[in-house]
């Protein structure tokens, strides 16, 4: 959303209008440009960006209460968020401060996200990335970046 909440609705009651809308999760400083919602239906993380840092936030579905905030000021904007197909991690992918189009995208453990301060498991560098889709067996990672390229990759989980 262009004015920043995230909103989550109820499909089969759209025609009721907002009557339809189940929660409301409030935070971003700036445009939200990607949400997802975690497999098990527990998380929503959404990424924004300018005029701010680039910022995620994660949301306990049920309550609506942030469960963390990740901000990154050496990334301009935050395009992209999603979870595993396993639901094990969220990946978050942004573009760089600087103009040549870098990029990072960042690996976190899902079980992680409510500690008090969760570090990446992996920081990918790659070009700015603008979309993430897995396979529907989570074995294959697709990444659209913003120089028109199409990216595979291979992915193998660990659980250390």
């Amino acid at each position: 959303s262009r004015n920043k909440p995230e909103k989550r609705w109820k499909v089969s009651d759209l025609a009721k209008g907002d009557n339809a809308l189940l929660n409301t999760y409030i935070g971003h400083p700036g445009t939200i440009k990607s949400g997802r919602l975690s497999p098990n239906n527990k998380y929503i993380a959404a990424g924004s960006g300018q005029p701010a840092d680039g910022m995620v936030i994660v949301w306990d579905v049920q309550t609506g209460e942030a469960v963390h905030k990740f901000t990154y000021p050496n990334l301009r904007i935050i395009e992209t968020v999603e979870f595993t197909p396993n639901g094990e991690f969220l990946l978050v992918g942004g573009t760089e401060r600087q103009e040549q189009g870098d990029g990072r995208i960042y690996f976190y453990r899902t079980n992680d996200l409510t500690s008090e301060n969760p570090k990446p498991v992996l920081v990918y560098p790659t070009f700015s990335q603008e979309y993430f889709y897995f396979s529907k067996d989570g074995k294959v990672l697709l990444v659209s970046g913003s120089d028109g390229a199409l990216r595979v990759f291979d992915v193998t989980y660990s659980n250390n």
